[in-house]
């Protein structure tokens, strides 16, 4: 069964799509960051999982992927690996 958290501060999700919002997790010493991807809400790891950037400061895309604002590698969810793009 999915455990359910509180996000402190949210009374709801109602983000805009290509807003993205950092929140922390009542309970427990922990952030995650909501973003609207295409109409979709969803709440992914707040950090770039290959630098540790600020995933809060990255450019949602209309595609759903999520740029990091150090490196340019792009992710659709916690669960796909880093795409590496090149940043000339």
């Amino acid at each position: 069964m999915a455990q359910e958290y509180k996000l402190k501060g949210v009374s709801s999700l109602d983000l805009k799509p290509g807003d993205k919002q950092e929140v922390e997790v009542e309970g427990l010493d922990a952030k995650v960051l909501l973003l609207n991807a295409a109409g979709t809400v969803q709440a992914v790891g707040p950090r770039c999982t290959h630098y540790g950037a600020p995933l809060v400061k990255g450019i949602l895309g209309t595609n759903g992927k999520l740029t990091c604002p150090w490196h340019g590698g792009m992710q659709q969810s916690l669960a796909e690996e880093v795409q590496m793009v090149s940043k000339c």
